[in-house]
């Protein structure tokens, strides 16, 4: 769930760096602290439920590469970054601020592997049984192994 509400902060100018800090990153995150943060949480929700609905995007197209569209491999999402490239000591990066496609959809492709595999490893194993796990993603994993 907070991975919605990154997206959703992220679209609307606020820095989601602190996404990665711990506590942060996955559903099992402490409650809102407040009424504020309780209603951005709901907004976020809504904003995830209505973007699937006709007319709501401009471009149909839009959510296509939401980490919850079906259609993909089932993985977790990556980290999304926002301006500025530094944060409390935290940047982003280095591939994401290339410029090189290919290296940043590599990027993407391994943290999605890397988040899913240590949150998630039941998502990785079906998506292994469904032959969407590569010979890099595996490789990508065994060398992980022990960081996980």
């Amino acid at each position: 769930m907070w991975i919605l509400q990154s997206r959703h902060f992220a679209y609307h100018g606020w820095n989601v760096l602190a996404i990665d800090l711990p506590g942060q990153g996955r559903s099992k995150g402490a409650p809102p602290a407040s009424v504020e943060e309780a209603a951005q949480t709901v907004l976020a929700l809504l904003d995830a439920v209505a973007r699937l609905q006709p007319g709501v995007l401009h471009d149909e197209d839009s959510h296509q590469l939401d980490s919850f569209n079906p259609a993909l491999d089932g993985l977790l999402d990556c980290p999304h970054y926002t301006r500025p490239e530094q944060w409390q000591g935290l940047g982003v990066p280095a591939p994401l601020l290339s410029g090189h496609h290919a290296q940043i959809e590599r990027w993407r492709r391994d943290q999605r592997l890397l988040v899913t595999a240590r949150h998630r490893p039941d998502l990785l194993e079906a998506a292994r049984a469904r032959g969407q796990i590569t010979r890099a993603d595996e490789e990508l994993l065994a060398r992980s192994q022990g960081l996980l």
